[in-house]
């Protein structure tokens, strides 16, 4: 037979629940042919023996089974209830040899469809959202909801917990103080529906699931149950395909037109690009492109600014400052200065041809006039 990890023929054995075998390994109640066993290793159920505690465990496969359960209100859907709860679970309705569990969740004032088995892989498949499998439920609230409660409901409601997904939200029955509706979702928070339903405005008197992916609640009284067929088993193990759900707004359901849509990338109102198409591309890449000769530029057509008139103090193009500008004074003995004497300029010798004498070139390895700069010194 092939091989499986430990802790899955451990869950599968009725021994316990999948993490609580992990923890039985690690703390190395479980061996495998005498050795301590380790979290993640594999063995094959029919050649290697395994105990836990000293007690041998038949880890043969067992019979997969498929049950569906018309819950009544007041059940608790677990395999296990806890310490302080008294009222019964599914597993007090359902009496089988084989160890089942019930695949998502109900509340306990809930009523409807559950699915028990012992499949791991059809629990992925049914519970996870990426597989696209939606429920439905009959869910009657007190009063006439309105159309901007359904279709508030339909859009999504921001809970405690997050924005709720879209889901689709209509009415199937009218009642004199209360009203049927039928919520088609593929979310399975805790009382979602019920919460929803009080963020809108709405209170629910009952809900029952009627229906989980393709399987439908039919041929069961409440509180009984029955083993799916072959032809159930076999379309929940379908794969389906993910849909994404409708939203009717009540402006539609009225008959009023939808306003159609502003076109985008237009280069003005009322102008389009040729051809009618959006301009595709990066913006670099649409930059660079040349503009019809037919359009003439916006530059062109734009007529001449006057030019500012320059300011008394400042200088425009090959102008030379005013002489009497005061010059900014200079500090007597500043190192690092053109000179030390006094910050004046020493006259050029004739005959250098506008050139400084070497003697007075100042030295690129040290600050001005020959000197060594000075590090770390501000004056």
């Amino acid at each position: 037979m092939p091989q499986d990890r430990l802790h899955k023929l451990l869950a599968q054995a009725g021994v316990a629940s999948r993490r609580a075998c992990e923890t039985l390994i690690r703390d190395g109640r479980v061996t495998v042919n005498g050795q301590p066993a380790t979290p993640g290793m594999s063995v094959d159920p029919a050649a290697d023996v395994v105990r836990v505690d000293g007690e041998v465990i038949a880890l043969a496969q067992p019979r997969l089974v498929y049950i569906m359960l018309n819950k009544p209100a007041g059940v608790v859907s677990a395999a296990h209830a806890q310490r302080q709860e008294k009222r019964p679970t599914v597993l007090d309705l359902v009496r089988v040899a084989e160890r089942v569990y019930p695949v998502g969740r109900l509340d306990a004032d809930s009523e409807g469809l559950v699915l028990l088995t012992n499949d791991g892989s059809l629990t992925q498949r049914l519970t996870h959202a990426r597989y696209g499998h939606q429920k439905v439920y009959r869910v009657l609230v007190e009063g006439t909801p309105t159309p901007e409660q359904i279709e508030t409901w339909a859009g999504g409601v921001i809970l405690d917990d997050g924005p709720t997904a879209p889901c689709q939200v209509s009415i199937s029955k009218r009642l004199d103080n209360s009203t049927w509706l039928e919520v088609i979702m593929g979310e399975g928070r805790k009382r979602q529906i019920r919460r929803t339903a009080a963020a809108v405005g709405l209170r629910v008197l009952r809900l029952i699931r009627t229906r989980i992916g393709p399987l439908r609640l039919s041929g069961v009284e409440p509180g009984a149950w029955r083993y799916l067929t072959e032809e159930e088993v076999a379309a929940l193990q379908r794969p389906a395909a993910p849909t994404r759900p409708v939203q009717r707004s009540a402006s539609r359901e009225a008959g009023t037109p939808t306003p159609e849509r502003p076109r985008r990338f237009r280069r003005s109102a009322g102008q389009e690009p040729a051809g009618g198409k959006a301009q595709t591309g990066s913006r670099k890449q649409r930059r660079g492109k040349a503009r019809p000769a037919t359009q003439p530029s916006d530059w062109e057509n734009r007529p001449a600014q006057p030019k500012r008139p320059a300011s008394p103090g400042q200088s425009t193009g090959g102008e030379q400052p005013p002489a009497d500008r005061p010059r900014r004074p200079r500090r007597q003995g500043q190192p690092g200065g053109r000179e030390q004497s006094g910050g004046r300029r020493r006259p050029r010798q004739p005959g250098s041809g506008g050139q400084r004498p070497a003697g007075n070139r100042p030295d690129r390895r040290g600050g001005r006039g020959g000197q060594p700069a000075r590090k770390g010194r501000k004056d």
